[in-house]
């Protein structure tokens, strides 16, 4: 077997010893060819100011989620975790995803997070209000959307998950 493509895997990339238990190389390989790969996808979202557009990543990252390709989204996500100061709004959307494949331990997690780094972020607290519906947890629920109806109470989309419950 030679090359760095697999047949039995056509998205992988195989990385190969030159000679046996010479490690260093392949090492050196891999972690280029990461470099090479997180360049890109940041690159796309750099404004010309050589800053990350953080609301355009945000965006991709919606757009990912509504069309199901929770792979993708995941990537984003990675990215903005390590080069947003602040990345509330991506531990919001890893637990949309934990809570798109009905891991609510892991969504309450993520859903937490979001709230710590910022308290007032209704977006995590209906979120985590909606899971909390979908595990049975009625009571809790409400008393969520409720929160975030007191915290912004000009957002209609809390006023609608309020009554979802009830």
């Amino acid at each position: 077997m030679d090359g760095e493509d697999s047949p039995w895997y056509k998205s992988v990339k195989l990385f190969r010893q030159k000679n046996k238990d010479e490690w260093n190389e392949v090492f050196q390989n891999v972690r280029l060819n990461l470099e090479q790969k997180l360049s890109s996808n940041i690159s796309s979202a750099i404004n010309e100011n050589g800053k990350m557009n953080f609301k355009k990543k945000y965006s991709e990252i919606e757009k990912f989620i509504n069309n199901n390709e929770l792979n993708e989204a995941l990537k984003e996500i990675e990215i903005l975790l390590v080069n947003d100061p602040l990345p509330y709004k991506a531990f919001n959307y890893l637990g949309i995803l934990f809570s798109r494949t009905k891991n609510y331990v892991k969504a309450e997690e993520y859903f937490l997070k979001a709230m710590n780094l910022k308290p007032d972020f209704t977006d995590a607290l209906s979120n985590l209000a909606i899971i909390y519906f979908e595990q049975n947890r009625i009571e809790e629920s409400i008393e969520l959307h409720k929160k975030s109806v007191e915290i912004n109470k000009t957002n209609l989309k809390s006023y609608f998950n309020l009554a979802y419950p009830i």
